[in-house]
């Protein structure tokens, strides 16, 4: 299916994807470096919340996140933000 839910549906979409179109390597590198990079921003967001403990800012969790497609009146992106 071409709607994932999750990001790991995400990098199986460019495999998808890719072999469809007949260059499938492409897309298994392609999935490769979305999810290195996945792994590098919960590295980033790992070391800010570290950093932001040592200075004694009081977060404790992960920092929450809100999509939202358009401000007035405030809209979600719907089923399609992952």
């Amino acid at each position: 299916s071409l709607s994932p839910a999750t990001l790991a549906q995400v990098g199986e979409s460019f495999e998808v994807i890719a072999e469809a179109c007949g260059v499938t390597e492409r897309g298994a590198a392609m999935r490769l470096k979305f999810e290195a990079e996945l792994r590098a921003v919960g590295t980033a967001v790992e070391a800010a919340i570290a950093a932001s403990a040592s200075v004694g800012s009081g977060i404790s969790s992960r920092p929450r996140v809100a999509l939202l497609e358009w401000l007035e009146p405030p809209f979600d992106g719907g089923h399609w933000v992952p």
